[in-house]
C-alpha cells in the first residue's frame, strides 16, 4: 500500500467507520492553515514569485513584465510533508530548486540563491488545491499555476520538470463548499423486500454555466420521489465536473445543484477522469503533463465533496480523501456494503479492495468505477492510456472471485450497455454502463431490486422530457442474507 499523506477527521463520521483492513497512519501534510501570500510576476522568459508585495510590484515594472497578482497562499515554516523551495537567480532568470540535487545543478550553471525560501505541501493534500510547476526552455526558466498554466507554456514549447509544490487557493478567489445536511442512513423496513437506487451518470455537460437548470432538475425529481419510489441510495458514476478552472466553478457548481439529492437520499460518488487535473479547461488532457499522475491529483474535487457530504461512509483507502472508500446501508431485508474505486486502480487500491470486501462477507456488495464496460458492453481491457491497471485487471482481481459482488455500476464511454458475468463461485454478476454525455437532456438510471425473487429492474428517465425507457431486466441473483 503507498505511503498515506492525507489527512482529515471529519466528525460525525470517523467517529462511526468500520475499521479499514490494512489501513495505516497518515502523514500530516495539509494546505489548510498556509497563510503566507504568494505573489507571482513573469515575462516571456522567466517567473519571479515571491511573498513580498513591494518585490513583485518593483519586477512589474520591468518592461514586458505581467504581474499576476496573488496566486497562492503558502506555509510560514518548514513542517511535516512539506518542501522548501529556494529561488536562484543568474542576470534575469529565477530558477526554483527544492533538493540538494537540483541546488547542485543550479550552482555548477552559475546560479545562486537570492534569500527566500517557499514552504509549500510536498504532495496533493487536504487544501492543497494549487500546484505550482517549474518549465525549461533554452536555459530559462518559467512557473505555471495549475494544469491550465502550464498547457500554455508546453505549447510554446516549454518542458514542465514536474511541480514544485502544493499550496491552497487565495482569499475570494475559489467558491464557496457547498454545506448543509445529508440524508444519513434510510430507515429499513424488514418486510419490505424492494427497494431503488438512482444511478447518475457523467454530467459533466451540465455544469458549464449558471443558467444550465438540467443537474438542479434532476437532482429535485429524485429528491421528490425518495419516499413514493424507496430510494435508499443514489449513485454518481463520475465525471461530475468537466474541468478544473481558478475558482473551481463547475465543481463548486455541482456541488451546491445536487445539494437537494444529497439532503434526501444517501449519496456515493465515483471519481471520473474529468473529476481529476488530468484534464485542462476545453476537456482534453493537458499538454506538458503527464496524465498517470495528475489524474491521482483530486485535491479539487474532494474540497468541494468532502467525506463529510457521504453519509454511509464507514472507511477510506487513504484518509481525506474519498476516491477509494466503502459505505454500508440495509435495504430489502439484507445489508449491503457500496465500494466506489478511483478510475484504472492502482494495484494497492485493488488490494484494499479485496480486504474490505473479504472482511464483510454478510453483506451484497455494489462496486462504482468510472471506467468498467466500453461502448459495446466489453469489460476494458487496458488502462485508458493513463492508468495504473484495467478494469479486466479489476475483474479478475476482484470483482469475480468474491461471490458477495453483485453489481458493478460505470460511465466514462458510450451511452446505456447492461452485462452479465459469472463469478469464480457460479453467481451472477451484473454490470451497468450509464454515461449518456447528453448536451440537451439529463437522463438517469433506476434500479428496483427485488432480494425476494433475484430479480433487477432497470428503467432510463428523463426528468426534462417525461420521457422513460424500459431496459431488459435481470434474473437468477441471489443475494446474500
Amino acid at each position: 500500500m503507498p505511503k498515506k499523506i492525507w489527512s482529515l477527521a471529519v466528525a460525525g463520521v470517523l467517529m462511526a467507520m468500520l475499521p479499514s483492513p490494512g489501513g495505516a497512519a497518515a502523514a500530516t501534510a495539509t494546505c489548510t492553515g498556509n497563510t503566507v501570500p504568494l505573489h507571482l510576476v513573469n515575462n516571456t522568459r522567466s517567473t519571479l514569485i515571491t511573498a513580498s508585495a513591494s518585490a513583485s510590484a518593483a519586477a512589474s515594472q520591468q518592461s514586458g513584465a505581467q504581474n499576476r497578482g496573488l496566486v497562492a497562499l503558502t506555509a510560514s515554516q518548514p513542517g511535516s510533508g512539506r518542501v522548501a523551495v529556494v529561488r536562484y537567480r543568474s542576470g534575469t532568470d529565477y530558477r526554483y530548486v527544492a533538493d540538494a540535487k537540483a541546488k547542485g545543478a543550479a550552482e555548477a550553471a552559475g546560479y545562486r540563491s537570492d534569500g527566500e525560501t517557499i514552504y509549500g505541501s510536498a504532495s496533493p493534500a487536504p487544501g492543497c488545491t494549487v500546484a505550482i510547476y517549474q518549465l525549461q526552455k533554452s536555459g530559462s526558466h518559467q512557473l505555471a499555476v495549475g494544469g491550465a498554466g502550464v498547457d500554455a507554456l508546453a505549447r510554446a514549447g516549454w518542458t514542465a520538470q514536474g511541480p514544485l509544490l502544493y499550496a491552497a487557493d487565495p482569499p475570494g478567489r475559489a467558491r464557496p463548499v457547498a454545506s448543509g445536511p445529508v440524508a444519513g442512513a434510510l430507515p429499513a423496513d424488514d418486510a419490505d423486500k424492494v427497494f431503488r437506487v438512482a444511478v447518475l451518470p457523467d454530467t459533466q455537460e451540465e455544469v458549464h454555466t449558471d443558467s444550465d437548470a438540467r443537474l438542479p432538475q434532476r437532482a429535485q425529481y429524485i429528491a421528490d420521489r425518495q419516499k413514493s419510489w424507496d430510494i435508499r441510495l443514489a449513485v454518481s458514476v463520475g465525471d461530475i465536473a468537466d474541468w478544473d478552472t481558478p475558482d473551481h466553478a463547475q465543481y463548486a457548481r455541482s456541488a451546491d445543484q445536487l445539494a437537494p439529492l444529497v439532503r434526501a437520499v444517501p449519496f456515493v460518488a465515483a471519481v471520473g477522469n474529468h473529476d481529476t487535473q488530468a484534464v485542462c479547461p476545453g476537456g482534453s488532457a493537458c499538454s506538458g503533463l503527464s496524465a498517470r499522475t495528475t489524474v491521482r491529483d483530486t485535491t479539487v474535487f474532494n474540497r468541494y465533496f468532502p467525506a463529510s457530504r457521504f453519509s454511509l461512509l464507514r472507511g477510506e483507502y487513504e484518509p481525506g480523501k474519498i476516491d477509494n472508500a466503502y459505505h454500508t446501508f440495509r435495504a430489502g431485508d439484507v445489508d449491503w456494503l457500496v465500494l466506489n474505486l478511483e478510475l484504472w486502480p492502482r494495484p494497492g487500491v485493488v488490494d484494499w479492495a479485496r480486504r474490505v470486501v473479504a472482511a464483510n462477507p454478510d453483506k451484497n456488495v455494489i462496486v462504482v468505477t468510472h471506467s468498467y464496460l466500453t461502448k459495446k458492453g466489453k469489460i476494458l481491457s487496458n488502462n485508458g492510456g493513463y492508468g495504473s491497471t484495467s478494469p479486466k485487471y479489476l475483474f479478475d482481481h476482484l470483482i469475480r472471485v468474491y461471490p458477495n459482488i453483485k453489481i458493478v455500476l460505470s460511465g466514462h464511454t458510450g451511452k446505456d450497455k447492461m452485462r452479465l458475468d459469472k463469478g469464480t463461485h457460479g453467481n451472477r454478476i451484473v454490470s451497468y454502463l450509464q454515461c449518456f454525455h447528453s448536451r440537451t437532456g439529463n437522463p438517469f438510471r433506476r434500479l428496483s431490486i427485488h432480494t425476494d425473487t433475484g430479480r433487477i429492474y432497470s428503467e432510463i428517465y428523463t426528468p426534462s422530457t417525461g420521457k422513460k425507457v424500459t431496459t431488459k431486466s435481470v434474473t437468477g441473483l441471489k443475494f446474500v442474507r
